[in-house]
Order: C-alpha cells, then structure tokens, then sequence
C-alpha cells in the first residue's frame, strides 16, 4: 500500500467569484459625504431632509441584505452538499479502515499486556532480591564488637546462603 502525504489528492480548491454588490465603495463614500451632517429634527426643514436621507438610504441598506441572503443561499445549499457527501464517503472508508485499525488495536493491546506483565515480573524479582539483602542484612546485625567466634560461625552460615540473582550487581 503507497502512502505518498506530499500529494494528497482529497483535498479540492475553487475559485469564487469576487463579491459585487450594486452599492460600491464610491456610491458609500458619497452618501457618507452627503449625509455627513444630520439635520435637526427639530424643524420642519431639518425633518424633511432627515426623512429624504432615510427614504435613499434604508432601501440601500435593505437590498444589500436581500442580495446577501439570495447570493448566499446557493453558497449554503453547496456547502451542505458538500458536508453530506463527505460524511458519505468517510463512512465507507471508516467500514473499510475499521477491520484493519481493529486488528491493530488488537496487537497493540497484546503487547502493552505483555509490556505490563514484563513490568510486573521485573518489580516482582527486584522485592524478592530487595528481601533478600534485607535477609543478608541480618547476618551483619549484632557483628559490631562481637567476638571473633561469633562472626566466623556467622559467616559459615553465610556459605549456605543462595547468591543467585544477585549477578547483576557483581563488580
């Protein structure tokens, strides 16, 4: 099975259209420049003027979000186009991917238990040789200022004593 990641071929790039809208960036900044001092409402003139700018500018307003949501809604339409047929065809190659990821669970579990075990049996070893000097301890204790007598009998005893296991720490 190849597994060439530099070309991966899934992956697909379009080009949209630039977003145009019938209101410019021009026609803004000269209804910016137009409307850049608001009247006072508080005269019949300043009323009438305040009135004549909403009259232009809130039909301005509400058709750029009346074509937003016409432009878009094809946009959205695609993307859930998009998002089924991906989910489609990643559920076909996860029924296919999943036996194989299954046996490797598998494997993988059996080594970790293997892994774990070997753990197990090495603590095990290290607490018995641990005991086992604790044991060797022993033969020492008491020693300090004993009569000669007294360690050479203690070291006789020392002669029965099984050394296996301790190879490792042999110099």
């Amino acid at each position: 099975m190849e597994n060439n990641k530099a070309e991966d071929k899934s992956i697909v790039s379009i080009q949209l259209p630039d977003v145009v809208y019938s209101v410019t960036d021009e026609s803004v900044k000269q209804l910016a420049k137009k409307y850049k001092n608001v009247p006072d409402a508080s005269t019949e003139d300043g009323m009438e003027l305040i009135k004549e700018g909403l009259r232009e500018l809130v039909p301005l307003r509400t058709g750029v979000e009346k074509a937003r949501k016409l432009l878009k809604a094809d946009s959205l339409e695609y993307g859930r186009k998009v998002d089924a047929e991906a989910k489609r065809i990643t559920s076909e190659l996860v029924t296919i991917e999943k036996p194989f990821a299954d046996a490797k669970k598998v494997e993988d579990d059996k080594a970790e238990k293997e892994r774990q075990a070997e753990i197990n049996r090495e603590q095990i070893r290290m607490e018995a040789l641990e005991a086992r000097l604790g044991q060797l301890k022993a033969f020492t204790e008491g020693l300090m200022g004993a009569p000669a007598t007294a360690i050479q009998e203690r070291l006789k005893s020392l002669e029965s004593f099984p050394m296996e296991g301790f190879e490792e720490y042999h110099e």
